[in-house]
């Protein structure tokens, strides 16, 4: 029996959108050297995601388009990435492509090579803000398949990022380039962004040589790698090439048990909490 004017509703309403629009997830996928299973991990994580119910967009950002091409997308050529959407050429509906339920992508292509060119740099670093919050209102977790280079595309995604997971292989290679990673995380961190660095131990396997570069990681940056490590399994290569997660491919492998459990450490506290929000969201409307 209490009478609430519109007004007070409406800002109630648009500060809970906005507290929701927090607990969705932006996780960008990005280390300095390629080829440490970036991706892989990227699609079977967003499947997984997709699995649970929650609504989940894969936006690729790598010119290469291998997110795009495990996908499956037909004429990936011919299709609207997001640079025709920073060019206003078209909209996030327009670019969006279903994969399968609960998952959609925005397909790459060779036009993002030209997509830093299009940034003008005196705007600063949140010009890619306004799409991604589009994206966190339609979706609930929203992954991003960055290249291998630190320019202005990969900084400005870095930027709106919460997350930014880094596989890392036990080798001198993936050593370095977790070094590079770490100084480009301290650079955002300078200016203000606040993302969270997760490296994440990818080929584990028992030997010696192996285990003393996991040692190493675990030393030199400490909490931001997880717990969870991906062991070895050829498995997970196999499903990649046939374009299926490896709970589509085979869900007795280790490889799911560890990526099950990966996205159990990374994202169960955020689920719980995006779960208890969206009840509330349903009963405000």
């Amino acid at each position: 029996n209490t009478f609430l004017p519109s007004r007070s509703v409406f800002e109630y309403r648009k500060k809970k959108k906005e507290k929701l629009r927090i607990l969705k997830k932006l996780v960008a996928f990005y280390n300095r050297k390629g080829g440490v299973g970036k991706t892989t991990l990227l699609i079977n994580l967003a499947i997984k995601s997709s699995t649970y119910g929650f609504k989940t967009i894969i936006v690729d950002m790598d010119s290469q388009a291998n997110a795009t091409k495990t996908c499956q997308i037909e004429n990936p050529k011919t299709r609207d990435t997001f640079f025709n959407i920073f060019k206003g050429e078209s909209t996030i509906k327009e670019a969006t492509i279903e994969v399968k339920g609960n998952l959609s992508i925005i397909p790459a292509n060779v036009k993002l090579t030209k997509l830093s060119n299009e940034i003008e740099s005196f705007k600063g670093f949140r010009q890619f803000k306004p799409f991604f919050d589009e994206l966190r209102d339609n979706y609930d977790f929203v992954f991003v398949d960055c290249g291998g280079i630190m320019d202005m595309q990969t900084f400005q995604t870095l930027a709106c990022a919460d997350y930014i997971i880094s596989p890392a292989f036990p080798d001198d290679y993936s050593e370095e380039g977790l070094e590079l990673t770490k100084e480009e995380v301290d650079k955002l961190h300078a200016q203000g962004f606040r993302p969270i660095l997760k490296i994440v131990p990818n080929k584990y396997r028992e030997k010696k040589i192996a285990s003393s570069f996991f040692d190493l990681y675990y030393d030199l940056y400490k909490d931001s790698v997880t717990k969870t490590k991906i062991r070895e399994c050829q498995e997970l290569t196999n499903a990649t090439n046939a374009g299926l997660s490896i709970f589509e491919f085979n869900p007795q492998s280790s490889a799911a048990e560890d990526i099950d459990a990966l996205y159990d450490e990374l994202f169960s506290q955020d689920i719980a909490t995006l779960r208890a929000s969206d009840s509330t969201e349903k009963e405000l409307q």
